[in-house]
């Protein structure tokens, strides 16, 4: 078997098996399930990965990029969050299509298909063109939020913003 010696995949064991996608499934299922066992059973090993998430945490926490792509989702695709006038807003060029089950599209920025996906950005003006979510909300604040909210950076400010806009 084509592992390191740290139990880890190689690219080449990958590409084997990729060619085998039932047994690659069986075989993800399991080491998912085996991850899963360590992490509830292994303390030291929860405690790591906890630090490490927190760790990336605070690195990307003041990250502009990384606040505007997690905020995006939640406003936009997240069950909590959601409301169901954000997909009325006025969205510049492309407008967000939150799907029940994963979905195959093709992004136009990357090139990239990606196998399933619940969160897509559909372009207005070419119904068959999609972004993804990572490059869709790379283009900035101003240039992804709808017409009118392009300075609003919380979930706070686009409800009352909403509101604000629809008493006129």
């Amino acid at each position: 078997m084509l592992k390191a010696a740290n139990g880890a995949i190689t690219k080449e064991f990958y590409a084997k098996m990729q060619a085998k996608p039932d047994i690659l499934r069986v075989f993800l299922a399991q080491r998912r399930a085996a991850q899963k066992q360590k992490y509830q059973t292994v303390t030291k090993f929860r405690t790591a990965r906890i630090r490490i998430a927190k760790d990336w945490y605070q690195a990307h926490k003041q990250d502009d990029s990384y606040r505007r792509r997690c905020n995006m989702y939640l406003w936009c695709f997240h069950p909590t969050f959601r409301r169901p006038w954000i997909d009325h807003l006025p969205w510049p060029t492309h407008r967000p299509l939150a799907y029940r089950q994963k979905v195959a599209h093709c992004c136009a920025e990357c090139g990239t298909r990606h196998s399933g996906l619940k969160s897509w950005w559909q372009s207005v003006k070419d119904p068959d063109s999609f972004l993804c979510h990572k490059h869709y909300t790379d283009r900035g604040w101003s240039e992804c939020m709808p017409k009118g909210y392009e300075h609003v950076r919380t979930f706070k400010g686009l409800n009352a913003r909403y509101k604000e806009l629809n008493q006129e």
